[in-house]
């Protein structure tokens, strides 16, 4: 199981944990996905997650954190900040469609992001249904995107265990942590797309 620790009304994603069915999590997954990892990394940091009834607790050398559930996909913690958990709903095998960026969710109807359509290095990533992306510089290795000289890439993408990876025709291999906001549905959700950490808009 996967989650999501978001912060205040605003549903922000501040980190990502991921839970075992023994128990064993890890807060704050590496923003390059699960591909690759496992319990040999930041030993230290893993912490038991218990729950008894609807009252659980997340407890490490480091934190210890008390949350209530209240659906099957959702548990809250209240203290001093107000943390919601929610589930990562599954997403293997996922394709999109369609062109993302993490300036603002309204840059398909504010004027003044039109400029993110524009030919050449932009802060934007199409994604085909048939697997095929298009980057037109979110990860870049160069110059900093509205330059003329940036590195994007075209390749495929494939989407396992909340891991996105990027095969690129030039050889180069990108992963990507990778969920929906918390609890979304994919199949009948897509506005918004977490790599790493951060989230990315489609274009309306």
């Amino acid at each position: 199981m996967s989650g999501q620790k978001t912060s205040g009304n605003l549903k922000l994603i501040v980190e990502f944990y991921v839970i075992y069915p023994n128990g064993d999590y890890f807060p704050n997954v590496p923003y390059q996905g699960l591909t690759n990892f496992d319990q040999s990394y930041q030993p230290q940091s893993w912490g038991k997650f218990t729950l008894l009834g609807t009252k659980g607790k997340f407890k490490s050398k480091y934190d210890e954190i008390a949350v209530t559930k209240v659906s099957e996909t959702k548990m809250e913690q209240t203290g001093l900040y107000n943390y919601g958990f929610y589930k990562c709903l599954p997403v293997d095998g996922l394709r999109l469609e369609g062109a993302y960026n993490f300036v603002s969710p309204n840059w398909g109807k504010d004027p003044q992001l039109d400029y993110l359509s524009s030919p050449g290095c932009q802060f934007v990533i199409y994604f085909k249904k048939d697997g095929t992306f298009d980057d037109k510089g979110i990860f870049y290795s160069g110059p900093i995107p509205g330059t003329s000289n940036c590195n994007g890439g075209k390749g495929t993408y494939s989407i396992d265990n909340f891991t996105i990876t990027f095969k690129d025709n030039d050889g180069r291999t990108v992963y990507r942590l990778f969920s929906l906001p918390g609890a979304r549905n994919p199949a009948t959700y897509d506005a918004t797309i977490y790599l790493g950490e951060t989230p990315y808009y489609k274009k309306q």
